[in-house]
């Protein structure tokens, strides 16, 4: 019921009761049942493929066909505005600044992510799943510099890499990122290693391969979130359980070790290295999932590690 509570609250996130363009404002009220005005709407991808995952759970738990309605709608909010040469989608509808109408790597990794486990949950709506393969296919496609070796962070919806308006170069996705909201290309590797397990697709596994190079290239910074090194070990785990290669069971031992000593404090975790305080956020709990998971995968007596569900 509390889930079920919840995800009935989206509902004010829209401008009204029934809403006909399924538009939205992911900032809406904490602390009152209001619904938002168009002038607010703040529809970002991440957000549209949330919340069709969120109304998918619950079409699924009730059969109740408003919940697949909105599913539906806003499920195709970013389908039905990609370009058509390159597939690639804006960031947010309506938002004017530049940033907001780029395709953005994250992003669209997070919205192809969303609409897969959707489509799980309700198998009769395969068009969730194929879009969200076209959507994942194309930023990967468009989105990787060959002479590089990396990741462009964000690309203009016809395909054109976005460039840095202090330097002019290019915009690449790092591993290693400090913050609060900031992306790092682990998250979208974990994402392709996912689509890896479901169909075996050797584009996806190349992605979560070229991932998990660029964060063992670049140098650990001094500061770090946890979230970055849960990312690390999952990626590497997905990778050892998708491959069998030893160096990737190697490296999550590697980054499980880092992570105990520079953010274990006391009997607990801190969010990210030398915070003054604890706080839930920004990856703890994956950090510790990480951790099980390995523990379980180096105790073959314990629990398999395979009995329980890692995604993200």
């Amino acid at each position: 019921m509390r889930t079920q509570k919840a995800i009935t609250g989206i509902q004010y996130h829209f401008f009204e009761p029934e809403p006909d363009t399924f538009l939205f404002n992911r900032h809406a009220h904490w602390d009152k049942a209001q619904y938002q005005t168009a002038d607010k709407a703040q529809p970002w991808i991440k957000h549209a493929g949330l919340y069709t995952y969120s109304y998918a759970f619950l079409y699924g738990k009730t059969e109740n066909e408003t919940w697949l309605r909105r599913a539906k709608g806003t499920g195709a909010l970013y389908w039905d505005r990609r370009h058509p040469q390159t597939g690639l989608t804006l960031s947010c509808i309506g938002d004017k600044r530049p940033f907001a109408q780029h395709a953005s790597l994250s992003s669209m990794t997070m919205l192809a992510y969303f609409l897969h486990k959707a489509g799980r949950l309700v198998p009769a709506e395969e068009t969730w799943r194929a879009h969200a393969l076209a959507f994942l296919r194309s930023i990967s496609h468009y989105a990787w510099d060959p002479a590089a070796q990396m990741y462009y962070s964000a690309l203009t919806v016809e395909g054109k890499p976005v460039a840095d308006e202090t330097d002019g170069k290019p915009l690449y996705l790092k591993a290693w990122v400090s913050g609060y909201g900031v992306s790092s290309v682990l998250n979208a590797g974990r994402i392709a290693a996912y689509f890896a397990r479901q169909g075996n697709d050797p584009q996806f596994l190349e992605m979560a391969r070229r991932a998990a190079l660029i964060a063992s290239r670049e140098p650990l910074p001094d500061h770090f979130v946890a979230e970055n090194m849960a990312d690390a070990i999952h990626l590497n785990l997905d990778l050892h359980e998708l491959t069998k290669e030893q160096v990737y069971l190697t490296n999550a031992r590697t980054y499980a070790d880092l992570a105990i000593g520079k953010l274990w404090r006391n009997g607990l975790f801190t969010r990210q290295t030398d915070d003054p305080y604890y706080e839930a956020k920004l990856g703890i709990g994956d950090l510790v999932a990480g951790l099980l998971r390995l523990h379980l995968l180096l105790h073959p007596g314990s629990t398999s590690a395979g009995a329980y569900d890692w995604d993200l």
